[in-house]
């Protein structure tokens, strides 16, 4: 599963799979790669 959130500056891309979701963003407008966004989540039953 996957899906795009839109924000003010940029979007928010979701995944989920299995027990791990993924939260990303991409840099702001004029940033690098470095200021890039992402978080890893696991879920334990």
């Amino acid at each position: 599963m996957s899906t795009t959130i839109p924000l003010h500056e940029g979007t928010i891309q979701y995944s989920l799979s299995g027990s791990t979701a993924v939260l990303a963003s991409a840099p702001p407008p004029g940033g690098s790669d470095k200021e890039k966004t992402r978080y890893e989540i696991g879920i334990k039953n």
